[in-house]
């Protein structure tokens, strides 16, 4: 995780982020001498002390002129709550590693002579993920948690997200992604080999860390649509198995890219030569053909001309009256495009004096119902024993608007017709039920509610909590078998969580209602059934504690 958070690190700096500056004494202290002294005392459970307590807050003076600036360090991890205490107004990126990702890197880096066994190591990161973990749950708004590879593959969307929930601004042109020269090698034969050996290392241990890596996800901000990401020469990062026949293929293929100069030169000049053959091959096929088209136009225009009659001075008066009648005929037409206007408009105005009636009659039906719930509701003094009613949340009808099927991810976009909820109404409602790391028989471990950005809002304070392809959203993440992103689900207001959690209870009844229209969709039902059952299960669990 070092080399990534210094490649990291190195982005944001390019892009704007001041660098932490020391404080001018002797010897000079800055933020890694600072940690290098407070990590033990922080790791026992002991306060820092006055002294490094003072020298906290002549860090921050020295650094007091820098509008945003900032430090990158893995000894940060154990001091965590004592910023958060210390300076309310530190904003935290917090960066994740997938466990089979972790452990290659830790086996690349290990230069000791006896170094640790696996299970040292997945107990690091178990460690390591659950203080990080816990500290995004408790400052939800104070921190940005994403996984440190795709915030690499994807430094714009990353710089967006911390102008998005963060405030920061930076140049998001400068922030490229790394070349292959300044990676750490993650691309050569040894990365195969540690991250081969990591995924069958993880076969045997992956169970008990199942549970925080399926938290993890659901909480962390994607970076990128679908979730894997791979790099310049078609890595995907992923803890999918990996067979050894593949690995040698790939693990040769790497070995080709060190030839000797004089061998890619030799293997160059071979390229020019057969580009120029096949160049050569293209310009006398093309000819080719454009002798064979240009025969076949000669003998077609030659068959037309012997087939053409001889003029006769009979056919003009047949062509003077073919014309008259083609004259009357666009007049008619003319009359008859007018009169179908008259009717348009017509048909128009009657369709906007509907619309508004049947408005207006909405508008009636749920003032009726507030004044029956009002009538029903107790008053003197048993009305404190009855507790205020969640608002009703119905609709018309549901249509499905579009079906989405990528590698990993899919998605069914849902438009409820004249939905309302309380005293809200909107002609339509859209909102999307999905799902990220789909497999060829994985579906259903990673759902989201996607509640895009629309003209007719149902929520009163919606807020872009992400962004992908289809444009800005608020997305509520979740995992099997039993997480949910709790830090999203406390920005949203009362009123809105309400709905939200009205939805979440129709969500099966909902896609029950678009399996009996008989719509043809790539996959089973049964599937999404599934799926809306387990969003309404977990959801109900999550707010009800």
């Amino acid at each position: 995780m070092s080399a990534s958070l210094e490649r990291i690190s190195a982005l944001l700096f390019q892009g704007g982020l001041e660098r932490a500056q020391p404080i001018h004494r002797e010897p000079p202290v800055d933020m890694a001498k600072w940690h290098h002294n407070v990590k033990p005392l922080l790791q026992q459970g002991q306060a820092p002390g006055r002294l490094w307590e003072q020298l906290a807050g002549d860090l921050l003076l020295a650094n007091l002129h820098q509008s945003q600036w900032g430090w990158g360090d893995t000894q940060s991890v154990a001091a965590l709550d004592f910023w958060a205490e210390f300076e309310p107004g530190i904003r935290f990126l917090l960066l994740t590693a997938d466990p089979q990702e972790y452990l290659a890197q830790c086996l690349l880096e290990d230069a000791d002579e006896s170094p640790k066994d696996e299970r040292a190591y997945l107990k690091q990161w178990q460690a390591e993920h659950e203080r990080l973990l816990a500290f995004y749950l408790k400052y939800p708004e104070r921190c940005l948690l994403v996984n440190a590879r795709q915030a690499e593959a994807n430094p714009a969307a990353l710089v967006q997200q911390l102008s998005q929930r963060l405030n920061f601004t930076l140049n998001v042109n400068i922030t490229q992604p790394p070349t292959h020269a300044n990676r750490q090698d993650l691309s050569t034969a040894p990365a195969t080999l540690a991250r081969y050996v990591a995924a069958k290392a993880l076969q045997e241990h992956v169970k008990p860390l199942a549970p925080l890596f399926n938290e993890l996800k659901a909480a962390q901000q994607p970076l990128a649509e679908p979730d894997a990401q791979a790099d310049e020469d078609g890595n995907v990062f992923s803890t999918a198995d990996v067979s050894l026949a593949s690995l040698l293929k790939d693990y040769q293929r790497r070995c080709e890219r060190d030839l000797t100069e004089s061998d890619r030169k030799a293997l160059e000049e071979l390229k020019e030569e057969n580009d120029l053959l096949l160049l050569q091959l293209h310009q006398v096929q093309e000819e080719l053909e454009g002798t064979y088209l240009a025969k076949k136009k000669l003998e077609q225009q030659l068959t037309e001309q012997q087939r053409l009659p001889v003029p006769d001075a009979s056919n003009s008066a047949a062509i003077e009256e073919a014309k008259q009648e083609n004259e009357l005929l666009i007049l008619q037409l003319h009359q008859v495009q007018e009169e179908l206007e008259h009717y348009f408009l017509q048909h128009q105005k009657t369709s906007d004096e509907a619309t508004q009636l049947k408005q207006e009659n909405r508008k009636l039906k749920q003032q009726y119902k507030q004044a029956k719930l009002e009538a029903e509701t107790p008053h003197g003094i048993f009305a404190r024993k009855r507790k205020k009613s969640m608002p009703q949340f119905d609709f018309e009808g549901v249509q499905l608007r579009n079906e989405q099927v990528n590698p990993d991810y899919e998605h069914l976009w849902i438009s409820l017709q004249s939905p309302s909820f309380g005293e809200h109404m909107a002609d339509q409602w859209h909102f999307r039920i999905s799902c990220a790391g789909v497999k060829p028989s994985e579906f259903g471990q990673q759902p989201k509610l996607e509640l895009p950005e629309q003209s007719d809002q149902l929520l009163t304070n919606w807020f872009a909590e992400s962004e992908s392809e289809h444009g800005r959203k608020l997305e509520l993440r979740f995992a099997l078998p039993n997480a949910m992103d709790t830090g999203v689900w406390k920005q949203i207001q009362s009123e809105d969580q309400q709905l939200i959690k009205a939805l979440c209870q129709k969500l099966p009844d909902i896609v029950a209602a678009l399996k009996k229209q008989n719509i043809y969709i790539t996959r089973n039902w049964a599937d999404w059934e599934t799926l809306a059952a387990n969003m309404k299960r977990i959801h109900h669990a999550k707010v009800s504690k």
